[in-house]
């Protein structure tokens, strides 16, 4: 199974799942083999990628190539022939083959596709500060609740954004153009919000929950409440109470997060 999510302009370096990766062809290639070695062979074009077996990632960093559209070929050798499932995710991906013994097989994967998140933000959705392009907060939120996550975070961005980074502009010239439709669209933004007009806030929130709904219908919303490294501040209940406001009027749901990062976690948390 080989989905693809089209490339588009880089805004502001925004990265689809974290830090490290930039606005280029994300694709994700599943499948099952019973091979004991299998090799996989990937195209350089500046790519970013993790290889992931029976849901895990087989190494701590990324992997990552030059961009000089030579050959590279990771090999995973197992002490035993079994059924295994394999996931490649990556930016930049090209993938030039799947290799095995003669003896062995490649099929696709049993599973259906998971339900794809659409995750609009700022750094926080972008990854920075995450040891990986892999464990930023969508990619673990993803999958914990088994979904396959699109993210789309461009730094120092909000609801109060202007021209290119305006959350209906995102929509329209981002969201509404990928290959996979979203079964899920979070909003995480409120951060950069907190020093802005409320007014505008609510007015660009209620913009952009209504472009969701006109051009995905059968979308289910979500509204994420703002949080910051240093816990709660004044500034953004002003925030919170706004977006709370915005999902009640417009029947979607908003998930509050107050407090849940603040001075003594965040050094674990992106």
């Amino acid at each position: 199974r080989y989905n693809v999510v089209a490339p588009l302009t880089n805004r502001g370096g925004s990265g689809y799942y974290g830090s490290g990766a930039y606005n280029d062809t994300h694709a994700t290639v599943e499948f099952r083999s019973d091979a004991p070695v299998i090799d996989f062979q990937i195209l350089g074009f500046n790519t970013h990628f993790m290889i992931f077996v029976d849901g895990r990632p087989v190494q701590a960093t990324d992997f990552t190539t030059d961009s000089s559209a030579a050959g590279y070929i990771c090999t995973l050798a197992f002490a035993t022939s079994a059924v295994r499932h394999y996931k490649i995710v990556g930016f930049n991906l090209n993938t030039a083959g799947v290799y095995t013994g003669a003896a062995y097989s490649v099929w696709p994967p049993a599973e259906p596709r998971r339900p794809a998140a659409y995750v609009l933000g700022d750094s926080y959705t972008f990854g920075n500060g995450a040891d990986t392009t892999f464990t930023s907060w969508t990619f673990a939120m993803a999958a914990a609740a088994g979904l396959d996550v699109l993210p789309s975070g461009i730094g120092g961005t909000g609801w109060n954004s202007t021209g290119t980074n305006l959350p209906t502009t995102r929509i329209s010239d981002d969201m509404l153009l990928r290959t996979v439709t979203p079964e899920v669209v979070i909003f995480a933004w409120g951060y950069n919000d907190s020093a802005g007009s409320m007014v505008t806030l609510a007015a660009s929130a209620n913009a952009a929950i209504d472009a969701v709904q006109a051009g995905l219908p059968n979308a289910k919303i979500i509204v994420i409440g703002p949080w910051t490294p240093v816990g709660s501040t004044a500034n953004l209940a002003s925030v919170k109470a706004a977006l709370q406001a915005v999902a009640t009027a417009q029947g979607v749901s908003y998930i509050d997060i107050e407090n849940w990062v603040n001075a003594a976690n965040k050094v674990i948390l992106t």
